[in-house]
């Protein structure tokens, strides 16, 4: 799910799209501008999101909000992070403390079944504390239980992320990416499973 604007300042949509274009064009501005977000420096900011990665957590067009601060979070904390130049809204799966993963969490949308590629933790921008349904601010719902076999491939693709990142983080990252560009492509993971 990609957050796309700002609603509290629509006029300037064109004129912020663009800030964040050049923030994101490199990844030495984008790490500025994380850390600058959550150090607190620049307070909540509320945010408009689309896609369907979140499935009914987060639905498309949803306003929610991100609070400033550090990782480390707990597993199930949906938290809004840079990816490919766009700040991407999904629930973390996997994060740890020592050794070679420690510097990256593995997360995933409640409407995706299987996990993102890991995602370094200093692009991580920080928790998202609420969403707006009907006109009022929520707390966000737990992830939905998906259907077992979905579960238990799931749980298959992360065991060998999670474990080759450790051993290889370049490796992991290239195999979860290859196999979610695969399923974009060729729905190959529905094909399978029904």
């Amino acid at each position: 799910m990609e957050v796309v604007s700002n609603p509290a300042a629509r006029p300037e949509n064109e004129r912020m799209q663009a800030v964040g274009d050049f923030i994101c064009a490199d990844g030495r501005r984008m790490q500025a501008a994380a850390s600058l977000f959550r150090s607190g420096a620049l307070g909540e900011i509320t945010s408009e999101v689309a896609g369907m990665s979140m499935g009914s957590t987060i639905p498309h067009g949803a306003q929610i909000r991100i609070a400033p601060g550090a990782p480390p979070y707990l597993r199930g904390t949906v938290i809004a992070f840079v990816a490919g130049g766009k700040t991407v809204v999904h629930r973390i799966r996997w994060q740890r403390r020592w050794g070679r993963g420690r510097h990256f969490v593995i997360t995933q949308g409640d409407g995706m079944i299987l996990p993102d590629m890991p995602v370094e933790r200093a692009a991580v921008l920080g928790p998202v504390t609420a969403v707006r349904r009907n006109g009022a601010w929520s707390p966000l719902e737990a992830a939905p239980v998906r259907p077992r076999r979905e579960r238990v491939l799931s749980v298959l693709v992360f065991v060998g992320g999670a474990t080759l990142l450790e051993i290889h983080p370049p490796l992991a990252r290239w195999l979860l990416s290859a196999l979610n560009a695969a399923e974009r492509r060729h729905a190959w993971i529905r094909a399978l499973l029904y």
